[in-house]
């Protein structure tokens, strides 16, 4: 994924302005109807939380996964990765 690495460049001076990109690609990830998208969709998410951690905006992350939750409560695999990854 080369977006992906050029938003991990990006993430290291200006975390804040790839966190919605993490988040978009987990969304991408999750509709894929690909075996390990929900896996990936978990490793985007955790990677996304600690940039949030990093640039101190907790509260807006926690709503959108909040509400990635709420959009996909029927999917009981998604919620067992985002769980093990430690994701509220």
């Amino acid at each position: 994924m080369p977006l992906l690495e050029a938003a991990k460049e990006r993430a290291i001076s200006h975390p804040a302005d790839v966190i919605p990109l993490f988040v978009e690609l987990a969304e991408r990830e999750i509709t894929s109807k690909q075996k390990q998208g929900y896996s990936r969709a978990a490793r985007l998410l955790a990677e996304a939380r600690l940039l949030v951690e990093r640039d101190g905006e907790h509260g807006g992350f926690r709503r959108e996964l909040a509400s990635l939750r709420a959009r996909h409560k029927a999917k009981s695999a998604l919620k067992n990765e985002l769980d093990q990854a430690g994701l509220p």
